[in-house]
């Protein structure tokens, strides 16, 4: 679907409330598009209809549930008795650079990558910690502390250059800020006024040693002023606050406002890798991390902000065990896929205009 054939035509966008689909919508309804947002919660839904569009002339909020095909005909009857017309039937998911964007199934093409299988969406050959999905517009993870923020900066200065609206999404650690890229990044940024956001997911330790014990300023968010940039502090364990702070970062970077530096607290429950054992002294108590495990569960927190929405138990409970069974799909596609072969260990590794990478390599042989 082109930015042009946008314009004046009516899309029925599902998964709307979320916050890939309200940012999709959002977009769409800037382009001149006419707008039936259908999702679940209704609340978020008319949440996001009268901040689009307060008139409600041109995006109109229906709720429907995904697994009662009656909901669905009542959404399409709704657009033909607004609109007289459907252009586009368009999952949130699935509008990103004319690519599919994160379905379920592509959960299982991540899972068999963290395997380092085949059938992964790099092959295998990037792992966790180089995991790239153009698709999703992640270019790529960086193995290095702080190495994904001169990348991040890199990205907003070729978006700037070439015109386009895109914003550059960067996230690292608390333990990050003290590598100089974080600096030489956010000066840069600043002063070329480019469209990144500079997110900071603030777990308190790095991996063992607090932020009090490292940082002469444990401010993380003060930083930001010695760039000309703002500072965001945000509770990180709550999805609303993260996605209106970004959202917010996102209008200042496309009004070419500059960067921004968004600070996430939140927690880890488990170690910086899972299961890592932490010889010594432990650097928390049991106590601390249960009672966060408790109160702090980003995913129990939003579970009772939807119910006070109004949204079921039980079609949460149907969302849950969707998740649970596209989780057990993805690791079994992992486990049943290959391994890379060896006689494809170059594949993908050289880029070549003029020769294609097998001559090339053949051409190493030879010598």
């Amino acid at each position: 679907m082109s930015e042009d054939s946008l314009a004046s035509q009516v899309v029925i966008l599902t998964g709307a409330a979320g916050g890939i689909g309200s940012a999709i919508a959002r977009v769409l309804h800037s382009r001149g598009t006419r707008l039936i947002v259908a999702d679940f919660d209704e609340g978020g839904l008319s949440k996001l209809a009268s901040s689009i569009d307060p008139t409600g002339q041109q995006v109109v909020p229906v709720t429907y549930d995904a697994n009662n095909p009656a909901d669905a005909d009542s959404v399409v009857s709704t657009c033909l008795a607004r609109f007289g017309q459907v252009d586009h039937l368009v999952p949130a998911a699935a509008i990103f650079e004319d690519q599919p964007f994160a379905t379920m199934s592509d959960s299982q093409w991540r899972m068999a990558e963290l395997m380092g299988k085949e059938g992964g969406i790099c092959k295998g050959r990037g792992g966790s910690m180089h995991l790239a999905d153009r698709s999703v517009g992640i270019i790529s993870e960086s193995g290095i502390v702080g190495g994904g923020l001169p990348l991040a900066t890199g990205c907003a200065f070729s978006a700037k250059v070439r015109g386009l609206d895109q914003v550059s999404l960067c996230f690292f650690g608390d333990g990050a800020v003290n590598q100089g890229t974080f600096h030489e990044s956010l000066n840069m940024a600043s002063l070329w006024k480019l469209p990144v956001i500079y997110l900071c997911e603030n777990n308190g330790y790095a991996v063992t040693v607090s932020v009090s014990q490292t940082h002469g300023q444990p401010d993380i968010a003060l930083r930001a002023a010695g760039f000309g940039m703002p500072g965001v502090k945000v509770d990180g364990q709550d999805l609303d606050a993260v996605f209106e702070a970004t959202e917010m970062a996102v209008k200042r970077a496309r009004a070419g406002i500059g960067p921004t530096l968004i600070v996430a607290g939140t927690y880890r429950f488990d170690e910086h890798n899972a299961g890592l054992a932490i010889p010594g002294e432990p650097y928390r108590s049991t106590e601390e991390i249960e009672s966060y495990k408790r109160n702090r569960d980003p995913i129990v927190l939003y579970h009772s902000a939807l119910l006070k929405r109004g949204v079921s138990e039980e079609r949460l409970r149907g969302i849950d065990l969707g998740v649970i069974e596209a989780i057990k799909e993805a690791v079994q596609f992992g486990f049943d896929s290959p391994l890379p072969q060896i006689e494809t260990l170059s594949d993908c590794m050289f880029n070549s205009p003029l020769i294609g990478h097998n001559n090339f390599i053949a051409g190493l042989e030879r010598k």
